[in-house]
């Protein structure tokens, strides 16, 4: 049953991290970095950002504990998503954590080449 429960809720780890990182990558080639480190920065997401690095992170603190971290880095040959999902639930007395680590290279649109 613990097996069970624990898939579950990987399975859905998996599935929001996935979406996420597509929205990310959608939003951000249809708005200038630019822009879009301004929005990030007046919401409720905590930001880091250098010129070719962008940190930032959610946090709920309450019975059920969720923390997200995304970093999002480009350089000329190609473009990383660091996805961090770690969470915690008390149910009684027992603590279960989470912790799960996603990341996607891809090369930019503009340096793949075909024959």
């Amino acid at each position: 049953l613990f097996l069970h429960n624990l898939s579950n809720i990987f399975s859905g780890v998996f599935f929001v991290s996935i979406l996420f990182s597509f929205a990310l990558k959608k939003l951000s080639s249809m708005v200038s970095k630019k822009i879009l480190l301004i929005l990030m920065s007046k919401s409720v997401l905590p930001t880091f950002s250098s010129r070719s690095l962008m940190v930032s992170g959610l946090t709920f603190r309450s019975l059920i504990h969720f923390e997200f971290i995304l970093v999002n880095g480009e350089k000329e040959w190609s473009i990383f998503l660091l996805l961090h999902v770690a969470f915690q639930f008390s149910q009684h007395h027992l603590l279960k954590r989470i912790s799960f680590l996603h990341c996607m290279p891809s090369a930019p649109l503009s340096k793949i080449s075909c024959p």
